[in-house]
């Protein structure tokens, strides 16, 4: 019976934790996946950075959504990139490797652009964003 009395604490202690987390985590699922609250935001998102890999890879694209974040006025986009009519996606080179993007977006008078964006890149090239940016919010961008 004391044994159950403990179990049942325990699991109430653990249950009351994790939903405190789930509250407070300044990265709560929430804020990094699409929902129906920001469903047209990341869409829009999408669609400016199939535009800008057209432009860049002549080739047009769909998206395996891994992260999206919005924090203040930023959001912060990582996923796969597939080719619309399933073939293989050609590369610029062969230094990269297919098929992550990253993508950093800034809401500017209501509006989202794209500010910068990596296709394929085989190096963290968003580790400096933070110096080049000062005012882009912590924990946006997670590795």
């Amino acid at each position: 019976m004391k044994k159950s009395i403990i179990s049942i604490i325990t699991l109430f202690i653990i249950f009351n934790a994790s939903a405190q987390l789930k509250t407070t985590s300044p990265n709560t699922l929430e804020d990094r996946v699409k929902n129906e609250s920001n469903k047209t935001e990341v869409i829009e998102l999408l669609e400016i950075l199939r535009a800008d890999l057209y432009t860049n890879f002549k080739q047009e694209f769909v998206f395996v959504v891994k992260d999206v974040s919005f924090k203040k006025n930023y959001s912060w986009f990582v996923g796969d990139v597939q080719r619309k009519d399933a073939e293989n996606i050609r590369m610029l080179d062969n230094n990269s490797t297919c098929c992550k993007v990253e993508a950093l977006f800034k809401k500017n008078q209501g509006v989202w652009h794209l500010i910068e964006a990596q296709a394929f890149s085989k190096h963290p090239w968003y580790l400096d964003l933070k110096c080049k940016y000062p005012d882009l919010p912590k924990r946006l961008i997670i590795q």
